[in-house]
């Protein structure tokens, strides 16, 4: 407890501000030993903000994430994004109001797409019977659009890359989830992991107790059964 109510270094807030761009609040937040609602304050710079930012380093500021489009914005933004080849290598993220999914919304032509069904279908053109738009990243649920990061799959490659990237959009090999699996279950050995590996806490704690990774056995095959 004593940890969790240390202050931080200078050092430590820049790195959470530097790390926003990439991990979620939960992933930093297990990484620092540290509420999420605190990593949100320090993010948006309600909690030491006597720090000033670094010069050439930009950081998100969630509330910017979140921000209602004008109108023909997002179609405007969209087609920028199309356009824009070579595409970049790291995700590019939704920056309006997602839906009720948690996904970004564009409508065309009468219709409602979700952001990464949309792009997909514009740069790789309409999906195969029972397809549906799948991220290469891993970061889907955090808002990736880069059309390098996706493709068409089906459910159940969809539902694989969940299962390879697990929860938190970070990749673990078999041999990173069978040394998880195997190690302490003591709460500060979790906490090392996770911050070993850069995901959350949680997920650690669930591949431990094997709720998610079932289809791995300890000898590092493949249960297909549980797949």
């Amino acid at each position: 407890m004593a940890e969790f109510n240390k202050p931080l270094s200078d050092e430590e807030v820049l790195e959470i501000r530097r790390l926003a761009n990439t991990l979620s609040n939960k992933e930093i937040a297990a990484r620092f030993n540290k509420p999420a609602s605190t990593i949100s304050e320090i993010i948006n710079r309600n909690r030491y903000a006597h720090i000033p930012p670094e010069e050439g380093v930009e950081v998100r500021e969630k509330t910017k994430w979140i921000r209602t489009a004008k109108y023909g914005e997002i179609q405007r933004y969209a087609e920028g994004i199309i356009t824009s080849i070579p595409y970049p290598e790291e995700c590019i993220i939704w920056p309006f109001k997602p839906g009720t999914a948690g996904r970004g919304v564009i409508n065309s032509g009468g219709k409602t797409y979700s952001a990464p069904n949309y792009i997909c279908r514009r740069v790789y053109g309409d999906p195969p019977p029972m397809h549906e738009a799948a991220h290469n990243c891993g970061r889907g649920k955090f808002g990736c659009i880069n059309p390098a990061h996706l493709r068409w799959a089906t459910p159940k490659d969809n539902a694989l890359d969940d299962k390879v990237f697990g929860t938190s959009g970070y990749k673990l090999t078999s041999k990173d989830v069978l040394e998880i699996r195997l190690s302490e279950r003591s709460y500060g050995s979790q906490v090392k992991l996770a911050e070993k590996y850069g995901i959350d806490v949680t997920h650690v704690w669930e591949i431990v107790h094997r709720r998610v990774y079932k289809w791995l056995n300890d000898d590092g095959t493949i249960n297909k059964e549980n797949m």
